[in-house]
């Protein structure tokens, strides 16, 4: 290796890669290199002005914690000037740099020297980082195999940083040296920072990561060989297939189904909505330390497979269910209203407010005219005259389709004379929706809905579709704005936990003031409005403790979410606001995996 990166040969076959033309079959290049010169160019890296990203993130971590004194000490032993060293998160953002001398600087470029930069293959072309990102393995590579000018007179080894509880991926650490400086130890030394940085987080886990790994080991060797999960807020293990099944579902969502199961009734089983529409039996109980709740043991008692999964009958169905999500609820209701519509009969919509029933009405008929008649209305101005627009609705010609709104208002002699006229028109083929309101999903009335004829659909309130909110906030972004807008995991968490009254309707709301608040970049907590962060903590608070949460909110707004300064001005030392905030379930991005 350290005779290659000064080969002119494969100088010669870098050139010849670049440009297009034919490779010397005589000149060995690695199998990784070759792989990751070629997912370098399928990402357009220019390889003579490639230049890292900056991406906004939170450099301060449990792994930064960990590994900055280990690397301090590490850099003390290094002469001055012959090395630096980089530590970066799994994506290959950098967290911390130390270097002297300013020789890498030059050589690189200003950018590289500041955290917060990419060095994934995607930014900056091969090099150890981007290669140990996406292999998950140590490499050291250098000169020609390098597929940016800036790096060929480098050398880097790149060692992985795995959780030691999880076993996921979470930092990369790489030593870089000049080419003239390189030697063999470079690779095992970094590899063995990496380990005692592993042993230090390991020492630091706290006592509920250990007991879950403990029993994740007793729950995976138990003989019934079920796929096993196990997860707390901020830290999820799975066996292959378990992790197979829930695939693509959030981890944060998992964490609040499961939570608010164990909290109701301790263990638990119920149906998980998966992101393919399918749903599976899990059963789950809680971990439980000196009597309070740390985590869960999931077991997947029924996979999807083995039930029949909800057939999509008619393209209709399929649109429908673009409207809203892929949950279990909704495409249920999606079929239940392209049945009701084949059938020919009134379709009578039901649930509460805000939950879409009006636009599902307009998407069920989208090629014919909507008539909507009122009631809400009959009883301001003269109801005689209400039933007077309902009949020419009814009558008109060409027909369209009439929609009754808020038949729920009416008094039962005005629905009964209202059952009527409808069934005279059914019978004429007259096409109609009928919508009714509850206030919760207990309190639809037995007349609102008896009274009439007709295939009867309740449309989901937004608490049973949490799994959708991704989708939701996808399309009422694309709606209000016009394009689409990214939501960080730490703003859907919060938007999962408040309450929803007004459904998607409230929503939309909050959606437009967001959008209108912060109209580019990502959106996470930070951007949500503060009431919607102050009503959601992550458990009930005692009055004391709904002060204090609202006093560290209030500060991070302040201060733009600077720990350092928040910890100043509320007079409490860092490790005592990060507890806090911990322990309210703030710091969303730290805990969501």
């Amino acid at each position: 290796m350290l005779d290659t990166v000064r080969d002119p040969a494969l100088f010669r076959q870098r050139e010849s890669f670049l440009s297009g033309g034919a490779m010397d079959e005589r000149v060995r290049v690695r199998p990784e290199i070759l792989d990751s010169w070629r997912r370098s160019m399928s990402c357009a890296v220019n390889p003579q002005e490639s230049g890292p990203e900056f991406v906004d993130i939170n450099t301060d971590s449990r792994l930064t914690e960990a590994a900055v004194p280990i690397i301090d000490r590490a850099f003390e032993t290094i002469e001055s000037g012959t090395a630096a060293l980089v530590l970066t998160d799994a994506n290959g953002i950098v967290l911390r740099r130390w270097s002297s001398g300013g020789w890498l600087n030059r050589a690189l470029g200003e950018p590289f020297a500041q955290a917060g930069y990419s060095l994934a293959e995607a930014s900056v072309g091969t090099n150890a980082i981007g290669i140990v990102q996406e292999t998950a393995r140590p490499i050291l590579i250098g000169g020609a195999e390098h597929y940016s000018d800036s790096f060929l007179p480098l050398v880097c080894a790149g060692c992985p940083i795995f959780h030691p509880i999880s076993a996921k991926l979470i930092g990369i650490l790489d030593v870089t040296c000049k080419v003239a400086d390189t030697h063999t130890v470079l690779l095992p030394w970094v590899c063995k920072l990496a380990e005692e940085i592993q042993r230090c987080l390991l020492d630091r886990s706290s006592r509920s990561d250990q007991m879950l790994m403990d029993e994740y080991m007793r729950a995976s060797r138990a003989p019934s060989r079920l796929p096993i999960i196990c997860l707390n807020d901020r830290t999820i293990i799975a066996t292959p297939s378990a992790a197979r099944v829930v695939d693509g579902v959030n981890q944060a969502f998992l964490w609040e189904h499961v939570g608010r199961a164990i909290g109701k009734t301790g263990s638990e089983t119920f149906d998980l909505p998966l992101t393919s529409g399918d749903a599976v039996t899990i059963h789950c109980r809680p971990i439980c330390d000196d009597g309070k709740t740390v985590g869960a043991v999931v077991r997947l008692v029924d996979r999807p497979a083995s039930r029949a999964p909800l057939a999509r009958t008619t393209e209709m169905a399929a649109r429908l269910e673009s409207l809203g999500g892929q949950s279990a609820a909704w495409r249920f209701m999606c079929e239940e209203l392209a049945r009701g519509k084949e059938l020919g009969i009134p379709l009578l919509l039901r649930g509460e407010p805000g939950t879409g029933k009006f636009t599902l009405a307009e998407a069920t008929y989208p090629d014919n005219e909507l008539v909507v008649v009122d009631a809400a209305t009959a009883y301001v101005e003269d109801v005689a005259q209400w039933f007077g627009r309902l009949q020419r609705a009814l009558d008109a010609a060409p027909p369209a389709v009439v929609v009754i709104r808020h038949l729920d208002v009416l008094e039962p002699r005005h629905k009964r004379v209202v059952s009527a006229t409808i069934e005279r028109h059914v019978d004429l083929g007259r096409k109609l929706i009928l919508v009714t309101e509850s206030i919760g999903p207990e309190t639809v009335s037995h007349s609102a809905v008896d009274d009439f004829t007709g295939f009867a659909i309740t449309v989901p309130a937004l608490s049973d579709r949490q799994e959708d909110l991704p989708h939701i906030l996808e399309s009422l972004s694309m709606s209000l704005s016009g394009r689409p807008r990214r939501w960080r995991t730490d703003a859907i968490q919060a938007i999962s936990r408040a309450e929803w009254p007004g459904n998607v309707r409230q929503l939309r709301n909050i959606v437009r003031g967001v959008i209108n608040a912060h109209p580019a970049g990502d959106i996470g907590a930070k951007q949500l409005p503060v009431n919607l962060l102050t009503d959601t903590p992550r458990r009930n608070l005692a009055r004391l403790e709904r002060l204090e949460f609202n006093e560290i909110i209030s500060a991070l707004r302040r201060f733009n979410g600077n720990k350092v300064e928040v910890a100043d001005y509320l007079q409490i030392s860092r490790s005592t606001l990060y507890r806090k905030m911990k322990m309210f379930g703030l710091d969303l991005d730290r805990w969501a995996y």
